[in-house]
């Protein structure tokens, strides 16, 4: 069974925080698989994980094609692409042939928003960590980590992760 952290963050800049935690541990051929709802926070936290990554231009979401590629700068994983699948229901023969080329490349750190669009089965369980975001009341999210970049979430005494937010109570953290 694959290591689960969940974690509560009250604004944009703890949710980048610990986009950059998984970023900077990301390595080539990693998938970061992200679902939740629209303005859930998923692109927030690819922007930081793609910064954090090494990616010096804004990432931004392919509004008429699925996937982006960036340079990284770093010596292995000097890719990461980025896949939108926001705007399909289901994916056309062109948009496959695209998913599959992208998940397949070991050589690149890859982003999936939406990734519930996709069958399961093409996101391989070895080189995935799947975040479901989730929105509750004042700007909360809680967001559940799956998968080996799990351990890079970071936490301090009392299992909490640290930075914390502007009112320095911070985001909480629990394992499973």
């Amino acid at each position: 069974m694959a290591r689960s952290v969940t974690v509560t963050t009250d604004s944009p800049a703890a949710t980048r925080r610990l986009a950059a935690a998984l970023g900077r541990a990301a390595r080539a051929g990693e998938i970061v698989a992200l679902t939740g709802g629209l303005g859930s926070g998923k692109t927030t936290f690819a922007q930081a994980l793609a910064r954090a990554a090494g990616v010096r231009s804004r990432l931004r979401s392919p509004t008429f094609v699925i996937a982006a590629s960036y340079r990284t700068g770093r010596q292995l994983a000097r890719q990461l692409h980025h896949l939108d699948l926001y705007r399909l229901r289901r994916l056309s023969v062109t948009d496959t042939a695209t998913v599959t080329e992208v998940l397949g490349d070991r050589q690149a750190i890859i982003i999936v928003e939406w990734a519930d669009r996709l069958d399961r089965r093409q996101l391989p369980r070895n080189r995935t960590t799947f975040l479901n975001f989730r929105v509750r009341v004042n700007h909360r999210r809680v967001i559940r980590v799956v998968g080996r970049l799990s351990r890079f979430v970071p936490v301090g005494p009392g299992r909490r992760p640290l930075g914390g937010s502007a009112d320095r109570a911070g985001p909480r953290c629990r394992s499973a």
